[in-house]
């Protein structure tokens, strides 16, 4: 049941109590109450309580809940409030910025030259494209684009190693696999 469902139940039922027929004054000469209306009485009192303690214990739910979204409230912004200084550039006093300088012009090709020498085939992994090698083979992959590459190289046996070099305009890049 809702918690409004429930606060409804709780105001009708109070409503209910207090628009009840009164009693007439002819019903107090007939004596004492019936006992039909004592068990209704004693069951109307007990449902009362019962709405009472439900009450309490929703009032007590809503507060924590209350509490709790304010704490989710609280740390969402200073969620966004970081979000926000770091979309706009700012960088805190402990960040550290690195930069590079690539003496490599990028226009123009280079040739990598690939020497396998391992007694295993290597797959080497240069910018999207992967050449695999037999053991002490070599291959040779012209007009690559000068500038910074990155490659993997991966073999049975050894673990995949990334490494990064650079190819410059018409001149030759080897790259050699050794154990």
């Amino acid at each position: 049941m809702t918690r409004s469902g429930t606060v409804a139940g709780v105001l009708a039922l109070l409503v209910a109590l207090c628009f009840a027929a009164p009693a007439r004054a002819d019903d107090k000469d007939k004596g004492p109450q019936s006992d039909d209306s004592k068990v209704e009485i004693a069951r109307l009192k007990r449902t009362v309580e019962a709405l009472r303690v439900r009450l309490d214990t929703l009032e007590a739910e809503a507060e924590v809940s209350n509490r709790e979204m304010a704490s989710v409230r609280n740390t969402l912004k200073r969620i966004e409030a970081r979000l926000a200084r770091l979309e706009d550039g700012g960088m805190s006093s402990s960040s550290r910025r690195s930069m590079s300088f690539d003496p490599a012009p990028r226009t123009g090709t280079g040739t990598i030259y690939l020497v396998n020498e391992l007694d295993v085939p290597v797959a080497v992994a240069v910018g999207d494209q992967t050449y695999v090698l037999r053991p002490y083979a070599t291959r040779t992959i012209p007009d690559y684009p000068a500038g910074s590459v990155s490659y993997t190289v991966a073999a049975r046996g050894y673990s995949a190693t990334t490494r990064r070099t650079t190819v410059y305009a018409n001149e030759t890049r080897t790259v050699t696999i050794r154990p």
